[in-house]
């Protein structure tokens, strides 16, 4: 009778392990397998071998899980026949059922994803050896082949999404994990590859620009402030044609020496040029490559259509305007479009007064 005992607790103790260790092994985060290796943990490279050979592994606990379940039943079967008779035949399948679910199915793999970076460092090691010895009796093999050839695709599609990461965002707002601020600038990130320069940049319309024939001298008595750090340079004969960018605290520290008349050709320097269609995350690791600040944005036809800059870039990352003290308008855009549209109606008024 003791032997019946034995063989059900057996058989139900090693289907709870492999349910535990599929539970664990399906809802171990991969950041915390990077955290376990990156500290030198004993069992985080064997959790990582799990993570990244995770079929092999899922079919290996399927397969002991099978076979210890028909020992396990063999075995008690066998052994409460010769106990109880024929009569057993019809209890004993219905007790072995219930068992099975509650204590190898259920219960454990409740425990398995509540408990996951618990059970997945306990259930790593020995499924590791497990593994091996399956693999080399071609029974993994055999399944792996079956499962790829039904569930190979053409392209693979990444482990992570967008729509993943800002779910877990949420649900890190939701926990109070992260707050408003850090969320909304995690979701800002992902968002930069969507937005295009033209819907961040100042339009070349109100951009603040100084002419390549003048001198430093003539354009601070105009603008005693230079509004940017970095001011585009335009071609004396087309005020849409920039050729160049100058610094204002060469041109401040000049002015200061008393060298009124130093051209401004003499201060030029390179300016870069982007397609206003060009996404904000490329933009911003351009920046980052060149080091640059600000660049010159075209149109399709190749006209200039503003000054897009790092800052434009960090603002769409924060979700709020940087403004110091130059700055005298804070939102260009609509004030670009308000001017346009006063443009617009002093046009429309001069043509009604000559009718």
């Amino acid at each position: 009778m003791a032997l019946v005992f034995i063989a059900i607790a057996f058989f139900l103790g090693c289907s709870a392990f492999c349910s535990f260790a599929e539970a664990a092994f399906y809802s171990f985060p991969t950041s915390a397998v990077e955290v376990l290796v990156k500290k030198g943990s004993f069992t985080g490279k064997y959790i990582a071998h799990v993570k990244n050979n995770i079929d092999r592994y899922i079919a290996s606990v399927l397969i002991f899980n099978t076979l210890a379940n028909t020992l396990g039943v063999y075995l008690a079967t066998s052994v409460a026949l010769e106990h109880f008779g024929v009569t057993i035949q019809v209890v004993l399948p219905i007790v072995l059922s219930i068992l099975i679910l509650l204590f190898g199915e259920i219960t454990p793999k409740t425990i398995g994803v509540k408990q996951a970076k618990r059970v997945a460092p306990i259930c790593a090691v020995p499924m590791y050896y497990v593994t091996i010895f399956f693999t080399y009796t071609g029974l993994i093999k055999l399944c792996l082949a079956i499962t790829q050839h039904w569930t190979k695709s053409k392209k693979e599609e990444p482990e992570v999404s967008v729509e993943d990461i800002n779910s877990l965002v949420n649900l890190g707002l939701k926990d109070e994990i992260l707050d408003r601020q850090q969320a909304s600038v995690i979701k800002n990130i992902l968002a930069l590859k969507s937005i295009p320069v033209r819907k961040v940049m100042t339009p070349h319309q109100v951009a603040f620009t100084l002419p390549l024939n003048s001198t430093i001298g003539k354009e601070l008595d105009k603008h005693s402030n230079w509004p940017f750090s970095r001011i585009p340079v335009y071609d004396a004969e087309d005020k849409e044609k920039w050729v160049g960018l100058i610094m204002r605290r060469d041109a401040y520290n000049l002015f200061a020496e008393g060298k009124r008349d130093v051209p401004i050709k003499k201060l030029m320097r390179p300016i870069q040029f982007v397609p206003d269609s060009l996404s904000l995350d490329k933009l911003l690791i351009r920046f980052l490559k060149q080091r640059g600040h600000i660049v010159a944005v075209v149109d399709e036809y190749g006209s200039i259509a503003g000054l897009a800059s790092l800052e434009d870039v960090l603002e769409e990352i924060l979700g709020r305007e940087i403004v110091d003290e130059f700055d005298v308008a804070v939102d260009l855009q609509e004030h670009a479009r308000r001017k346009s549209r006063a443009l617009s109606f002093l046009k429309e008024h001069r043509r009604d007064n000559r009718v």
